[in-house]
């Protein structure tokens, strides 16, 4: 078993951990949150493979990234949650913190794998020194600035959980679309992923500023973000109508 493997499997129980125990700070059984992991990750694991072989256009399957599966992540855990009998904001706040933590775990695997690299800077020019200095290579270590930025949103997700006594409705997932579908955006510009638009080399290394489908999906996250954020505040407010006529 690969190092990659490895990591990638550990990231899967960390997931699986988390939220059994996290759950529970939802009023939701260990096994039924147990039970919501597993569907949750079959759903991820399909997704990914079916994205990855959409983006080829069904011919082959192209490199795997949870960013596309996060996009969508509400449409079935809603369904998920409506199977299993469970508020779905609140399956939406669990899968938030379990999810960004299974990423910022996962996405170490890539350090290994030698994937999700950044440019290589040409020898002389300041990144260039700055790359050899922390990786002894010509690239900065991005993988390791992914993971580390991915925990930070995790972090900050359990924070406001946690000081909202887990009476979030929803909101935790929206935070993590927001800040962590802006951040992994920014990543991307130092990442040597095929540019869907292209606007400029970049003077110091190998590779061009320009907009991948990564950070195009990035961008589809923090929308998201907002539409739920709309839709949530909706339904407050459809809420608090229906009860001050019910209480006039």
């Amino acid at each position: 078993m690969t190092p990659y493997a490895i990591v990638q499997g550990l990231a899967i129980v960390v997931y699986l951990l988390f939220i059994t125990w996290y759950g529970k700070k939802f009023n939701v059984s260990h096994i039924k949150s147990f039970l919501l992991g597993v569907a949750g990750m079959i759903v991820y694991l399909i997704l990914v493979k079916f994205l990855a072989w959409a983006e080829t256009g069904f011919k082959t399957f192209g490199p795997e990234n949870g960013i596309r599966v996060y996009v969508l992540l509400p449409i079935f855990m809603y369904a998920l949650a409506k199977f299993s009998k469970v508020d779905p904001r609140k399956l939406f706040d669990m899968e938030a913190a379990a999810c960004v933590l299974m990423y910022g775990v996962s996405h170490l695997a890539c350090i290994f794998q030698g994937c999700c690299q950044g440019f290589q800077y040409y020898e002389g020019t300041p990144m260039y020194n700055l790359a050899m200095k922390l990786t002894g290579t010509n690239m900065l270590p991005i993988q390791l600035g992914e993971s580390i930025s991915a925990l930070i949103v995790f972090a900050i997700v359990f924070a406001v959980g946690h000081k909202k006594q887990y009476n979030t409705k929803g909101y935790l997932l929206v935070i993590w679309y927001l800040i962590f579908g802006t951040e992994r955006f920014f990543w991307e510009f130092l990442r040597d992923n095929q540019k869907v638009w292209t606007f400029a080399p970049l003077q110091q290394s190998d590779g061009y500023l320009g907009i991948s489908n990564l950070a195009i999906w990035s961008a589809l996250m923090v929308l998201a973000g907002v539409i739920l954020l709309l839709v949530f505040r909706s339904i407050e407010k459809k809420e608090k109508i229906e009860k001050e006529v019910a209480t006039a």
